[in-house]
């Protein structure tokens, strides 16, 4: 047994669980460490208000100033986390909000995450702040080690492999977006394309279930465009695989 753990410290696989729990850790070590949160407060420093903007446009800049980003998590997930947690703890699903205007459908909305397993996280308690830090961080973090899995069976060696962590736990979507719904499709492009790759390499249920897991994660996490975006790119590169021998 010890010589067995051994081994396992030893492995790809605790290199890759390792180096993306320690770039996570570092990277965003003020909310880890530091006392801070993903939470904003008070209104949202629009995107797009600076320079750089798409390569050739020479118009004006945009003025500076804070935006209201509507579908954005302290607009619309956190508030209504509350109206869900209490649907689910009456033992029914949040079918219908009752509390814009004269109502409109809750659970049909594209960017309702109630039937997302990683949405649960802060429906547990969502007046609980670290829930939804835990939350982000845990999908910086799986969107790293599944780089880092995806890159190593694309044939790279392990150490060359685990670059992927930090190219993908620190990268610009997640510094831009911070905690809107949108990052919860895109960090799960990587363990998209790695299901899609190992089926390929071994056709079967095993490798057929857990695309279809990393599928339903993707279609639930709220916000249609980037679900459609990522599973589109899926589809793109499902039959490239195909063509290339995966």
């Amino acid at each position: 047994m010890p010589a067995r753990s051994s081994g396992l410290l030893r492995s790809h696989h605790a290199l890759f669980w390792g180096v993306s729990l320690l770039v996570v850790l570092v990277g965003y070590r003020d909310v880890v460490f530091g006392g801070k949160t993903f939470l904003p407060i008070g209104v949202a420093q629009g995107t797009y208000a600076a320079y750089p903007f798409a390569a050739g446009y020479k118009g004006p800049a945009a003025p500076e100033v804070p935006e209201i980003d509507a579908g954005a998590e302290a607009w619309f997930v956190h508030p209504l986390a509350y109206q869900e947690r209490r649907a689910l703890a009456s033992g029914t699903l949040p079918f219908w909000n009752a509390h814009n205007g004269l109502g409109w459908p809750l659970l049909a909305d594209g960017q309702t995450a109630t039937l997302s397993p990683l949405h649960w996280i802060e429906l547990i308690r969502p007046d609980r702040p670290w829930l939804w830090d835990l939350h982000d961080l845990l999908i910086r973090w799986l969107a790293a080690v599944f780089t880092c899995y995806l890159v190593w069976r694309m044939g790279a060696r392990p150490g060359v492999a685990a670059i992927g962590a930090p190219i993908a736990a620190l990268h610009g979507s997640f510094s831009a977006l911070v905690n809107r719904g949108d990052l919860n499709a895109y960090a799960l492009l990587p363990a998209l394309l790695f299901c899609l790759l190992r089926l390929r390499q071994e056709p079967g249920w095993r490798w057929s279930a857990a695309l279809a897991a990393a599928m339903y994660l993707v279609l639930t996490a709220g916000h249609p465009e980037p679900a459609v975006a990522i599973l589109l790119t899926a589809a793109l590169v499902a039959p490239g695989l195909a063509f290339l021998g995966g």
